[in-house]
C-alpha cells in the first residue's frame, strides 16, 4: 500500500501522562520512568518500521521528543530526578552496546542546559552523540533540560542579532522547522516546546496518555494531517 498524502518531515512529541498512567496502575513513580523511555523507543524504531512496511516510505525524517524541562528539574523532588537521571544513563549504554542506532542509521542530539545534569549523564549524551554522527537516515533530537526561551536567549548570547548566525547557535542547529506536534494526556499547551522551531506546526492535542498512544492512533494523526491545507500565509 502507498501513503496517500503529504508528511511531516520533522514531527515533534509532548509524550505527557506517564505518571498519571503509572498512578492508575498502581505502578511506582520509578518503574513508570522505564515505561517512558520502552514508549520513545517503540515510536522511535518499532513504529517507524511498521509504517515503512506498510506504505513503503517513512513517517518521518526528524522526530524531536521531549525528555525533561527545566521546569521538571526546578519543580520535581531530587530522589526523582535521580532515578530520572540513572533511568537514561543505564538506557543511553543499553542502547550504545545494542547497536540499534547503528542498525537504523539514526544521528541523535540532545539539546538543553547541560549544566543542570549530572557530568555522568552529560558524559553519556556526549558519547551517544559521537557514535551516531555520521548518520544520516534521519535524526533524532532529544531535548532535555530544556526551555524554547532559555535556548533563544543562549543562542543570542552567543551570536550576534543576524539571523543565520542565531540558527546556527540554537541547541539544534540541524532541526528543520517542525510540521506536526503532538501532544499526548490532555493537556492543550506548548510548555516552552522548541518554540524558535514550532511557528508553522501543524498542532494535535490527544486525551490518551503517553503509555496508551499506540500506532494506529499515531497513523491516524498522520492521516489527518496529511488532507490539512497548510498555506504558510498564502
Amino acid at each position: 500500500m502507498m501513503w496517500n498524502g503529504n508528511l511531516p518531515f520533522h514531527t515533534a512529541i509532548i509524550l505527557d501522562g506517564n505518571r498519571r498512567w503509572a498512578d492508575g496502575k498502581g505502578i511506582s513513580r520509578k518503574d513508570a520512568i522505564h515505561y517512558g523511555i520502552a514508549k520513545v523507543e517503540e515510536i522511535l524504531f518499532e513504529w517507524s518500521e511498521r509504517f515503512k512496511d506498510e506504505y513503503s516510505t517513512i513517517p518521518f525524517r526528524q522526530l524531536t521528543i521531549y525528555a525533561l524541562t527545566l521546569n521538571n528539574i526546578k519543580n520535581r523532588p531530587q530522589d526523582e530526578l535521580d532515578e530520572i537521571y540513572n533511568a537514561f544513563s543505564e538506557e543511553i549504554f543499553r542502547v550504545k552496546s545494542s547497536g540499534e542506532f547503528d542498525r537504523y542509521k539514526i544521528c541523535v542530539k540532545f539539546g538543553g542546559k547541560r549544566s543542570s545534569l549530572p557530568q555522568n549523564l552529560v558524559k553519556a549524551m556526549d558519547e551517544l552523540e559521537m557514535l551516531t554522527k555520521d548518520h544520516a537516515s534521519f535524526y533524532f533530537f532529544i531535548p532535555i533540560a530544556y526551555d524554547g526561551n532559555e535556548e533563544i536567549r543562549d543562542a543570542i548570547e552567543r551570536s550576534t542579532l543576524l539571523k543565520n548566525q542565531l540558527e546556527n547557535n540554537l541547541y539544534f542547529p540541524d532541526a528543520k522547522p517542525i510540521d506536526m506536534m503532538i501532544r499526548t494526556g490532555g493537556e492543550m499547551r506548548l510548555s516552552s516546546f522548541m518554540l524558535w522551531y514550532i511557528g508553522q506546526a501543524e498542532l494535535f492535542f490527544t486525551k490518551t496518555l503517553a503509555e496508551n498512544f499506540t500506532y494506529n492512533e499515531f497513523v491516524s494523526l498522520l492521516k489527518e494531517y496529511s488532507i490539512r491545507d497548510r498555506r504558510f500565509g498564502k
